[in-house]
């Protein structure tokens, strides 16, 4: 899960040169749903935050709109192999829902400038 939530910000940063979500606890309740939470909410960050040039320019990775950007960011993300934690560690839900509260709250600008919420990196512990 760790190195899915870190894969999602890489996107992200890679993308812009930026990296998901609801608060409640049925969106973080397993690695697969707050894995697709993140997708939601990076998806909804890319395609309310950047114009139509950016967008278009990055239709190859995150899609023509955000259903599309959910499915390619799902396939590549949010695989069983992708959410498994590193050997002797595991899933914190507490950590994926800070994760995905921070994340939520990003600006635009931050977004667009590649900041990553610190708890996305402690989702497994």
């Amino acid at each position: 899960m760790h190195k899915t939530l870190v894969g999602m910000c890489l996107v992200g940063l890679l993308i812009v040169g930026g990296c998901s979500s609801k608060d409640d606890s049925s969106s973080t309740a397993t690695p697969a749903a707050a894995c697709q939470s993140i997708v939601q909410e990076a998806c909804s960050k890319f395609f309310g935050c950047f114009t139509k040039e950016q967008l278009t320019a990055l239709a190859g990775t995150v899609g023509n709109n955000e259903a599309d950007c959910r499915d390619k960011f799902e396939q590549a993300q949010c695989s069983a192999q992708m959410l498994k934690c590193d050997s002797g560690m595991s899933y914190s839900q507490s950590k994926a829902s800070e994760c995905l509260s921070q994340f939520k709250a990003l600006s635009c600008a931050e977004f667009g400038n590649g900041t990553s919420p610190a708890a996305c990196d402690a989702v497994c512990q």
